[in-house]
Parts: structure tokens; C-alpha cells; sequence
């Protein structure tokens, strides 16, 4: 019988995506993992925080007759591999961005969502990557920073509850 795990990524890179994600992945920290086997809660995995990944996902990985729902999925198949070397088959995988381009629906999450009368992504969460999963430059010095979850605690538990819906 086959399962379903519903994966989504959340990354930091000094490469801007704009760049391709080749280029963003050579440079990309794996912040969270967030997945959901069939209709079961979702798991987080809170890589920066030092959470491993575990047993349970890497079972999922060698198990053929799993398949891997994302959105967007080229996107997080080169993270996922080029963060952790984990792979996910390309033929085990159902890309919805794909099946809603087939379908000429809206190809964003977001516009999908709203469309199919799912709601739209959370606006808070636009903020929180661009607090958590973009570097800043600082005028100054021209040099960047960024923001990691010990500098903004509280926002940290909202950038997990937004990757985790």
C-alpha cells in the first residue's frame, strides 16, 4: 500500500535563490525539516536548533513504496541532498506545482491554495523567511548577518508553526 509523506524545507543561503537553486543549494544550511506521513500530524525537525533527523524519515527515504509530496519539488530534492546527502527518487516523488501547471492553475502555493479553496499561506510567514532565511547586508560594512533562532526566540516558535501548516 503506498504512503504518502508531505515534505517541505525551510533553508538559509548567502547565494540569493534569484541565482538559481544550484547556486543557493552550494552555499544552503538546512534550518527545518517538515514532514507528514498520510493524514498524521506533522513532524518538525528543528535542524538549527541541533534536532537529527531521524530514523523515521530516513526509513521513509528507503522504503519504495513511499511517495514524496511537495511543491515545487526541485527545490527541496537539491537541498534536501546537497544539505544532509539524503536522496529522494525523482520517480517517487508528486510534485504539486507540476500538477497544478498541467492543470493551468496558479503554480504559487499560495494562489493554488487560495484557489482551490484551501486558504492562502500565512502573510506573517513571507516576513519570517526574510527575518530567518535571508541574509542582511549592512550598509556600513557591506558584510552580511543574519538571524538565527537564539536572536529572536519567540519569532523561531512562529517560523516552525508556519513551516509545519
Amino acid at each position: 500500500m503506498t504512503k504518502y509523506c508531505y515534505l517541505d524545507l525551510e533553508t538559509y543561503s548567502t547565494i540569493p535563490i534569484k541565482h538559481g537553486t544550484y547556486a543557493y543549494a552550494s552555499k544552503a544550511e538546512l534550518l527545518l525539516l517538515c514532514y507528514a506521513i498520510d493524514n498524521h500530524p506533522v513532524t518538525v525537525v528543528d535542524v538549527a536548533c541541533g534536532d537529527k533527523i531521524g530514523q523515521e524519515f530516513i526509513s521513509l527515504l528507503k522504503d519504495p513504496s513511499v511517495k514524496f509530496v511537495m511543491h515545487n519539488s526541485q527545490f527541496d530534492r537539491v537541498l534536501l541532498s546537497s544539505t544532509t546527502g539524503l536522496h529522494i527518487p525523482v520517480e517517487r516523488i508528486i510534485d504539486t506545482m507540476v500538477m497544478a501547471k498541467i492543470s493551468s492553475l496558479p503554480a504559487s502555493l499560495d494562489d493554488l491554495g487560495a484557489y482551490l479553496g484551501l486558504g492562502r499561506k500565512l502573510h506573517k510567514g513571507k516576513d519570517l523567511i526574510n527575518v530567518f532565511c535571508i541574509p542582511k547586508k549592512l550598509r556600513k560594512t557591506g558584510t552580511y548577518t543574519r538571524n538565527k533562532p537564539s536572536d529572536l526566540p519567540s519569532m523561531w516558535i512562529d517560523f516552525k508553526r508556519y513551516a509545519a501548516r
